[in-house]
């Protein structure tokens, strides 16, 4: 691992010892620093330690309202969260979700997945995302794309988005109109090697969709049934293109 890495600090909510120290051990041998976090000290340790991310032990009884607390805070909203699930748990899945998870991992995971996952949160790995994406802003009216601050921005009003759903927006502004399948969108917007279902692509597209549709007045991502999605601009109401800002 690159040496400016190692100072990324990654917060684990867990109240159990024994799996901190696994993660601990993981993480350490990676070039991250692990913190354990509690329900009662976790806003303050994000806020006040610089944490580049957060894994999220599912098996903690209070898993979805602690990703429901993170993801709702403007100080921690965009701070990536991958919760470690029990096998089979289907409903906790679709809950953390729901509640802004960027990936789950099901219990017992490789770990070569999450590091893959952290890896992904910081420029300085050199996604393939990132490795191709040029330094300055771009726009395609009214949503402007800053890909080295990682923001979007919609008339002046930048949109909390994770870095899941920063891609996957990035990547449908590629090409307006055209539909890519949820194969393409898991291909540029999840790292490598790390399997991801269909409708986790479906939950982060729809958070993406309201969060543009609040923005913007109406909906312009399109849903190609069985296909996939395309983001979409009626030129007749007003919509225009312009170039690299």
């Amino acid at each position: 691992m690159a040496e400016n890495t190692e100072w990324l600090r990654i917060a684990v909510y867990t109240t159990n010892p024994d799996y901190f120290a696994i993660l601990k051990h993981i993480l350490n041998g990676a070039g991250f620093s692990a913190l354990l976090c509690d329900k009662k000290d976790l806003e303050e340790k994000l806020s006040v330690f610089g944490v580049a991310g957060i894994v999220l032990d599912g098996e903690v009884e209070d898993a979805v309202s602690i990703c429901r607390l993170v993801k709702s805070r403007n100080a921690s909203r965009a701070l990536p969260l991958l919760a470690a699930i029990p096998n089979g748990n289907t409903e906790l899945y679709m809950s953390l979700m729901r509640e802004g998870a960027d990936q789950c991992l099901v219990r017992p995971f490789w770990p070569p997945h999450l590091i893959a996952f952290l890896k992904s949160i910081d420029r300085a790995f050199g996604s393939q995302d990132n490795r191709s994406a040029t330094t300055e802003a771009s726009q395609l009216w009214p949503i402007k794309v800053d890909h080295s601050r990682k923001q979007a921005i919609v008339n002046g009003r930048t949109l909390h988005l994770g870095p899941i759903e920063f891609k996957i927006l990035s990547h449908l502004l590629s090409d307006p109109g055209r539909v890519f399948s949820r194969e393409d969108l898991i291909e540029k917007a999840w790292p490598p090697k790390v399997f991801v279902q269909p409708r986790t692509v479906d939950v982060h597209v729809g958070r993406l969709r309201r969060q543009l549709q609040t923005a913007i007045g109406r909906n312009v991502i399109r849903t190609a049934r069985t296909s996939g999605y395309a983001i979409e601009f009626d030129l007749s109401q007003g919509d225009r293109t312009s170039t690299q800002m």
